[in-house]
Order: C-alpha cells, then sequence, then structure tokens
C-alpha cells in the first residue's frame, strides 16, 4: 500500500449500478471510472438479503445489519397493532461509526448519506437531506444546527425535491435531468467548500442523483421496457447516461483535492427494470388462502383508481400526498390483516415480505407454534409455484425463511418470509397453483427498480493490490474506514476489507 496520511474520503454513488458503469467506463463514456476499473482494488459488496432496499445506507453508516440497527423498511410492520408504522431515523438503534471515530480524534464531515439522524456533539459537520433521494427528516437538517442556514444561503435549496412528484411529460423529463445535473454541480461545490471550513480528517459525502434517475428514467434508458419512450429519448438523450457522466466528472474533480488520502468509491446497490409484483402479494396471498378480498381492500383499490384517473397538473398543486396515501392504506388493511392467517406486510419491490399471525406473538394470532413450521413449508412451495400467465416462467426465484439468516435482537419485529421476485420479465398476471390466475395492473410511476442480487462495488483507489478481489461485506467498510485511520471500533461486527489492510 502506498504511503499516505491519516485522511479517508469515502464516496457513495447511492444505487450506482455496478454494470452500467463498468460498461459505460469500458467503452469510454465515464474517464473517471474508467481509471477506477484499470487502477483500483475492486471488490464487490454484499449487502443485506431481503432488505438492502430499505437497510443498505443505515447498514453502511452503522456497520450493523438491520436485525441489529432495526431499520429495513420506510415503513415496518408493528406486531402489537398489525400497523406498518412509519419509521424515521430516529428510531435506529445503532450509532454511525463516525460518532466513535470523532470521540477518538477524527474531525469527521458527512454529506447527504441517507436515512440517518443528524448526529450531535461531533467534531466536524454532517448535512443531511439536502440533496438525498430518500427524506425522512422533513427537510434539510445540519450539525452544527445553524449550518443550515448557511447552506440555504449559499446554496439554496434541492433543485430537484421529491423525484416521484416530477411532471411524466416530455418538459418535465428534460427539466427533471437538467435539476439532477444542477444538484450534482451544487452539492460539488458545497463539499468544496465546508472541506475548506472544517478540514475534515474523513469525508463520508453521497451523490443521490443515479437513484433519482433510475427510478424515473429506465425506460427511456433501456428500449426492451414496455413504456420506452423512443422519440422522448431521441430528444434528451439517454438520461442515465446523462447523469452518470456528470457523476463521473464531479467524483474525479473531489477525489482530486484530497491528494495522498485514502480514497474508497462505493457504489451502493444497482438498478434495473422495475418487474417485481410486491404490490401484488396480498391479493395472492388471500387467493392461496382462499380469502374473499375483504371489505377495506375494496375501499382502498376504488381510492387508488380516483387518484391514479386525477390529473398530473392537479396533483402537482396537492400538498405532498405519499405519506397521507400510506396511512389511509395502513388503517384499512391492518384491520383485515387480524383475521388472517399470514398476509403481506411493507419491504420493498424486489423482496416480498409476509408475516405469519402467529398465536402469542401477534395480539390476535391463529397459528400456533405447532402449526408454524408446517405453513412455512406451503407457502414456500405455492410461492414458488406461481407463474407468469403469459410465459410460464415462475414469478418467485427464491422464498426465504428470514431466521434462517438473520439472528439480531429485532429479528422478532421482521417479516418472516421473504420473496425474491423474477425481475427478468415484467409479469401482469400470475397463474396459481390452483389453476386459477390473478391479474393487478401496476400503479406506480417508477419503471426502474434495484437489482435482486443486492450487489454494491467498492474501489479503493491507490492502493498496490489492483484488481479484482474477493466479495466484501456491507458492514466491513466501517471497521476498514477506522482502520484506515488507525482506529479499532471493538463493537463493530464487521472486518477490516483484507485486500485494502
Amino acid at each position: 500500500m502506498n504511503k499516505k496520511e491519516r485522511r479517508v474520503l469515502l464516496l457513495g454513488v447511492d444505487a450506482g449500478d455496478p454494470t452500467l458503469i463498468r460498461d459505460w467506463a469500458n467503452a469510454g463514456q465515464l474517464p473517471f471510472f474508467q481509471e477506477l476499473e484499470r487502477n483500483s482494488a475492486i471488490f464487490p459488496v454484499k449487502n443485506d438479503v431481503g432488505f438492502f432496499v430499505g437497510s443498505v445506507w443505515p447498514s453502511y453508516a452503522t456497520g450493523k445489519t438491520p436485525d441489529q440497527h432495526h431499520w429495513y423498511c420506510y415503513r415496518q410492520y408493528d406486531p402489537g397493532s398489525y400497523h406498518d408504522i412509519p419509521f424515521d431515523p430516529s428510531m435506529l438503534q445503532a450509532e454511525p461509526f463516525w460518532g466513535e471515530l470523532s470521540r477518538q480524534g477524527i474531525r469527521v464531515g458527512v454529506i447527504d448519506v441517507p436515512l440517518l439522524p443528524v448526529a450531535s456533539g461531533i467534531d466536524g459537520f454532517q448535512v443531511s437531506e439536502w440533496g438525498s433521494h430518500d427524506t425522512f427528516l422533513g427537510g434539510l437538517k445540519t450539525w452544527p444546527a445553524d449550518l443550515a442556514d448557511d447552506i440555504r444561503e449559499k446554496f439554496g435549496p434541492d433543485p430537484v425535491g421529491t423525484c416521484d412528484d416530477i411532471a411524466r411529460t416530455p418538459g418535465g423529463f428534460t427539466q427533471f435531468v437538467a435539476s439532477l445535473e444542477q444538484r450534482i454541480s451544487t452539492r460539488e461545490r458545497m463539499i468544496a467548500a465546508l472541506c475548506k471550513r472544517y478540514a475534515p480528517d474523513f469525508l463520508f459525502a453521497v451523490l443521490s442523483e443515479s437513484h433519482c434517475a433510475g427510478h424515473q428514467a429506465w425506460h427511456l434508458h433501456d428500449a426492451g421496457h414496455p413504456r420506452h419512450d423512443a422519440e422522448l429519448t431521441q430528444r434528451i438523450g439517454d438520461p442515465l447516461l446523462r447523469i452518470y457522466k456528470a457523476i463521473d466528472a464531479s467524483a474525479r474533480r473531489i477525489v482530486d483535492r484530497w491528494k495522498n488520502a485514502h480514497v474508497l468509491v462505493l457504489l451502493s446497490h444497482g438498478m434495473g427494470p422495475h418487474y417485481g409484483i410486491s404490490y401484488m402479494l396480498d391479493a395472492v396471498l388471500e387467493r392461496l388462502d382462499h380469502q374473499p378480498v375483504s371489505r377495506e381492500k375494496r375501499i382502498w383499490g376504488r381510492a387508488q383508481s380516483v387518484w391514479q384517473a386525477t390529473p398530473d397538473w392537479i396533483k402537482r398543486h396537492l400538498p405532498p400526498t405519499q405519506s397521507i396515501r400510506a396511512g389511509l392504506k395502513d388503517a384499512l388493511m391492518s384491520r383485515g390483516r387480524q383475521r388472517r392467517r399470514f398476509f403481506a406486510v411493507s419491504n420493498n419491490d424486489v423482496y416480498g415480505a409476509i408475516r405469519i399471525n402467529l398465536l402469542g406473538r401477534e395480539p390476535r394470532g391463529c397459528v400456533t407454534q405447532s402449526e408454524f413450521p408446517a405453513l412455512i413449508d406451503w407457502l414456500k412451495e405455492n410461492l414458488l409455484a406461481l407463474r407468469c400467465s403469459e410465459t410460464g416462467e415462475p414469478v418467485a426465484l427464491e422464498v426465504v425463511f428470514t431466521p434462517d439468516l438473520y439472528g439480531g435482537p429485532f429479528l422478532e419485529q421482521m417479516p418472516d418470509l421473504l420473496i425474491r421476485w423474477n425481475q427478468s420479465l415484467p409479469i401482469e398476471s400470475v397463474s396459481l397453483p390452483d389453476g386459477g390466475q390473478l391479474r393487478l395492473a401496476y400503479r406506480g410511476a417508477r419503471t426502474g427498480d434495484h437489482r435482486g442480487e443486492g450487489v454494491g462495488r467498492l474501489y479503493y483507489l491507490g492502493g498496490s493490490q489492483a484488481g479484482a478481489h474477493d466479495p466484501a461485506r456491507n458492514i466491513d467498510i466501517a471497521p476498514t474506514v477506522a482502520a484506515l485511520l488507525n482506529i479499532s471500533i471493538a463493537s463493530l461486527p464487521g472486518k477490516v476489507i483484507g485486500g485494502i489492510l
């Protein structure tokens, strides 16, 4: 390893897709990442199976898994009430590792690392939700607290806002891409100014624009997507390539300011087409258990139809509605859950999640402990038997019993089963094991989603062992950063990545 100062830059690319970046880098479209591919040590990064969509950044930040830090989804099942309750960063049950770095004499800087509370009392600074894809703190929050006012004055508000609320018109997508490019440029200036002001020994900054672009504009990148609009793509170019190019150029300039430091570039988790059917899972479970559609679900279906029929220009003039819709859905669905043996709970669109209404654990449990193992096996068998009606391909690639993977203190609050969906094709109709069919329309606006493998990618620039290395785990990032700073944090369960130290 080359001689380095006791300084570390960890630069994250939120939902940066390793396959896209590798292919575009090799084609010369991304010069900085081309350099990383050729001259850095490269590690695939294994994320939390089943939960990586919601837990990925808390796991990187705390060095712990979701059964240990308690965060896996934007809404999480509450066993005591049958509700899926909004999760907020204050409920995180593990400290981000830079708190301990600060206590051991390291000055830290943190910018737009998603889904985390703002630390107080650290030596250095933290900026949260200035330009993150996910927002749970209610907007910009900082340490020191008065830093927020300085940021608003010097850099203004996030030019993008909530990605899901963009206008899905040619003009709307044009403005969306331009706003993402502006946010990349503005955040780069913010990073430079804050590093000059605070001179951190460790900086963890995340570029979020690849996440936003991937969810909203995958269909403009992917010619095989059912919603692909070739005419619009010809007019504005491939939005993903434009954003990745802007990230590539900005990342180079950020890294160039960290001479003689240890530089790590992290692609958190990937992106692909939105083909999962988590939105259909609860209806599938009702059919498997021969349950009629509940009155509550019929009411929710009618409410969704009204919302979908509402013109976009009206929606844009309404107050934020995502949390309102989620609350209405949960209020209606939680009542119906009490009468069922099993039901879908919130997780993500890559892995569906099921909770068993277990006697002695849920308030109105009806499945006994003796019945539980056989029911788990029966659900696995029937879920794996689901087929895409159009092609005959399996709908579920894998069904995992959560305690086979996790065993931390928050396991009892997590789903019992996780279903990894087949993302290789769009699925509009599902054939059931009894010969019936179920067809439900996907009502969401997103055309891109995370890949089921959930594998990230870590580049270490400047080491003596360039090239591909064995995979690391997401919880290995924190102890590796600490070790590069000559710090040991005994409470972290991960290990220092051997190809770096």
